[in-house]
């Protein structure tokens, strides 16, 4: 699996979500330029990778080389403060 190949798998079969959806978290980017990025189109900047590995907590290891699992594991305190960080938005 390449790096645009795991970019389609994660947002699609880990995250469920649209291309819409998943451009959205990762910084308002367009469904068109995901598309892009997905069909190899033209291939995703820093910027993308950096996002996605960011919101999703995407090891980026496996992102750009398929090295490791998918996901950083996070400690408990991440978790926690990270849940309460959820909280917070949505009360506003």
């Amino acid at each position: 699996m390449n790096e645009v190949e795991r970019i389609r798998f994660l947002r699609k079969e880990e995250l469920g979500l649209s291309m819409e959806e998943f451009g959205k978290r990762i910084g308002g980017i367009s469904k068109q330029t995901i598309s892009n990025n997905e069909n190899g189109n033209r291939p995703p900047t820093e910027h993308i990778k950096k996002s996605i590995c960011r919101e999703f907590n995407v090891s980026e290891s496996w992102l750009r080389d398929g090295i490791g699992k998918p996901f950083v594991e996070k400690s408990r305190r991440e978790q926690i403060i990270g849940y309460l960080n959820m909280l917070s938005d949505v009360s506003e």
